[in-house]
């Protein structure tokens, strides 16, 4: 089996789309559903036009080339219109580790983190909801807390009488 059907087959579950792009940022190969996160069509091959994301990370980017610079980089919780959140990380392919040659070609990943973002700002909103609900519960105690206090003072002057 092919490198291309294996990932294919592993990014098939909609969770991840991909770009393969040449040391000029074109993009050479691309997953079936890839373009969904893109603004433009297939007939875009420039990286930055179809991931503006990436505009002003040429420099990085072209540090992923080098073969001891294998970090990836990952660029976290990216709105992308309509409604999908996506991370992207760019790693180098690199195209034979035996020779020093150089990498020839990046991957860039796109991981869809729709679901787990907004599970994350309903629990966020909620944390909020129930700190706001505790601070107006302390307040309204506190509030009760002296009434009580001048009720007994006038409760203990009507005794006095």
């Amino acid at each position: 089996m092919h490198f291309k059907d294996i990932f294919n087959a592993v990014c098939s579950h909609n969770l991840y789309e991909y770009f393969i792009i040449n040391r000029d940022f074109k993009v050479t190969a691309y997953s079936v559903d890839a373009f969904n996160y893109c603004k433009s069509d297939k007939s875009e091959n420039d990286i930055f036009t179809l991931i503006p994301e990436l505009v002003g990370m040429e420099s990085e980017l072209q540090e992923l080339f080098l073969l001891d610079k294998c970090k990836p980089i990952k660029i976290p919780h990216i709105f992308k219109e309509p409604n999908c959140y996506v991370n992207i990380i760019i790693k180098s392919v690199e195209k034979d580790k035996c020779h020093n040659e150089e990498v020839n070609s990046l991957i860039v990943l796109v991981e869809n983190t729709t679901e787990a973002i907004l599970a994350q700002q309903k629990l966020m909103q909620s944390a909020n909801e129930n700190s706001l609900l505790l601070k107006e519960l302390s307040d309204k105690n506190e509030q009760l807390s002296k009434l009580n206090e001048k009720l007994e003072k006038l409760l203990n002057n009507n005794d006095n009488t």
